[in-house]
């Protein structure tokens, strides 16, 4: 199985990939699950959102959405 592939949606529409935490990848066993992480600086008010790259369609679909005020 390959790993997913995460990112961040800006209200303005960027992207921000999350990578994953090297400590995690060197396990053999998916089920234990992984970390991700990446560094942003919260600038923009509106609609953040978390997403996965789809396997098939290679597109983004949201799983998490949140508000920042």
């Amino acid at each position: 199985m390959k790993p997913a592939k995460l990112a961040v949606q800006t209200p303005s529409g960027k992207i921000i990939r999350l990578t994953r935490k090297s400590e995690h990848m060197s396990g053999t066993n998916d089920g234990d699950g992984s970390s991700w992480e990446t560094v942003i600086k919260i600038g923009e008010k509106g609609t953040w959102r978390g997403l996965v790259l789809a396997d098939r369609s290679a597109r983004w679909c949201v799983f998490a959405q949140w508000e920042c005020a």
